[in-house]
C-alpha cells in the first residue's frame, strides 16, 4: 500500500511516467497526491499521468486508488501510441480481484497541452484510456490543448471501453482537432454504452463542446446547486457544495469564474466568525426552490444564474451552537 505519499516534482521522460510512479501494480493507493510538470517526448508508446503512468489491477490482491489528487502540468510531443490523463495515463482493470475495486474520490486540476502524431491517441482530463475499470466520485478541472491526428479527447475520459463511472463531472476548456472530442468522454468502444456513465456531467461552457461519448451536458452555471443531482451524490459524507462546483469535503473548492455573473452571501457570526456549510435554499416569486447550496470553507454562498426577479434567501441549517434566524431575507436582481 502507498499512502500519504505527497510529491512536487519536474519530469522528463518517455513510456510510462507518473508524477508519483509511472507504473503501478495490485496494491492500495490512499491519499496521495502530486503536483508536477512532467515533459514527455518519444516514439514508442507512452502511458503518462499526472499521479500514476499505468494503472494495473491485480487478481491476487485488492487495488484500489482513493482519496488522490494531482495538479500541475503536462507537455507531450508523440508519435507513438499515446494514453496521456491528469491523473492515470491507461488504467488496465482487467485482472481485478473483486468487482468492487476501483479508482475513488479523486480529481485532477492538471493542465495537458502539446502534440501527437500517432492514430491510436487517448487523451483525458482524468484518465487517457480507462480498460475493465470503474471510477466513483471524481471531477476534472484542467484545460486540454491537443493536437492529434484522430481518436480521442475527453474532458473526464479519453478512451472508455468495458468500463464504467459514476458521480463524476468535467470542466475546463478543451481545444483539439481529434476526430472524437466529447466534454465528459471522447470515445466509449464498449457495445453497450447505455449505462457507462451514470450521474455523470460536463459543462458545454466550459469545455466548448456539446459533445460526449457519455454522461449528461449542463451549463456551468447549474453545476453549482445542489438540487441539481441526484441523490446517489452523496452530500452528507463525500460531496460539498455551496459557492462553487462539487468538491470533496477534505478538499480545497474550485474557484468560480467571476464572468458568469456571481451574487455573493457572506457569512459570519455577530463577532466575524466565519461560518462553513451553512444551509440556504433561495426561493422565487412562485415560491419554488430555485436554488439549494450551503456556504465553503471562507463563509461564501454564490447565487448565479437568476433571471430578473425578486427572491427570498432562506437560512436551512446551521451548527450547533447557533439558532436559525427566524425569517429570511429579500433581495432583487435586475439588469443593472
Amino acid at each position: 500500500q502507498v499512502k500519504n505519499f505527497n510529491i512536487m516534482a519536474n519530469s522528463i521522460g518517455t513510456q510510462t511516467i507518473g508524477g508519483i510512479t509511472g507504473y503501478f501494480y495490485g496494491k492500495d493507493m490512499n491519499s496521495c497526491f502530486s503536483e508536477a510538470s512532467i515533459k514527455s517526448t518519444s516514439t514508442v508508446e507512452v502511458r503518462v499521468g499526472g499521479l500514476i503512468g499505468d494503472l494495473r489491477f491485480a487478481w491476487m490482491s485488492p487495488t484500489n486508488v482513493y482519496n488522490c489528487y494531482s495538479k500541475g502540468n503536462i507537455q507531450i510531443d508523440e508519435s507513438g501510441n499515446t494514453y496521456v490523463g491528469g491523473l492515470v495515463g491507461y488504467s488496465d482493470g482487467t485482472s481485478r480481484n473483486s468487482s468492487d475495486d476501483c479508482i475513488k474520490k479523486v480529481y485532477s486540476t492538471v493542465n495537458i497541452n502539446g502534440a501527437s502524431s500517432n492514430s491510436e491517441t487517448n487523451i483525458g482530463g482524468l484518465i487517457g484510456k480507462l480498460y475493465y475499470s470503474k471510477i466513483v466520485d471524481a471531477y476534472k478541472l484542467g484545460k486540454i490543448d491537443v493536437r492529434t491526428v484522430s481518436n480521442s479527447i475527453g474532458g473526464l475520459i479519453g478512451c472508455l471501453e468495458a468500463s464504467s463511472i459514476t458521480n463524476t463531472y468535467a470542466v475546463g476548456r478543451i481545444i483539439a482537432d481529434s476526430v472524437n472530442v466529447g466534454g465528459l468522454v471522447g470515445r466509449d468502444i464498449t457495445a453497450s454504452t447505455d449505462t457507462r456513465a451514470v450521474d455523470s456531467y460536463w459543462a458545454i461552457d466550459a469545455t466548448g463542446t456539446g459533445n460526449s461519448a457519455g454522461g449528461t451536458d449542463k451549463m456551468l452555471e447549474d453545476m453549482i446547486y445542489q438540487n441539481n443531482y441526484p441523490a446517489t451524490w452523496d452530500f452528507d459524507n463525500v460531496w460539498a457544495i455551496g459557492g462553487s462546483l462539487p468538491y470533496f469535503k477534505d478538499a480545497e473548492p474550485p474557484e468560480i469564474d467571476e464572468v458568469f455573473g456571481v451574487n455573493t452571501l457572506n457569512k459570519t457570526d455577530e463577532d466575524g466568525i466565519i461560518l462553513s456549510n451553512i444551509g440556504f435554499d433561495v426561493i422565487d416569486s412562485n415560491g419554488e426552490v430555485v436554488r439549494t447550496g450551503q456556504t465553503n470553507k471562507d463563509g461564501k454562498y454564490y447565487i448565479i444564474g437568476l433571471p430578473e426577479g425578486t427572491y427570498q434567501l432562506i437560512e436551512t441549517g446551521t451548527k450547533p451552537i447557533y439558532q436559525l434566524p427566524e425569517h429570511g431575507w429579500t433581495f432583487k436582481i435586475t439588469s443593472e
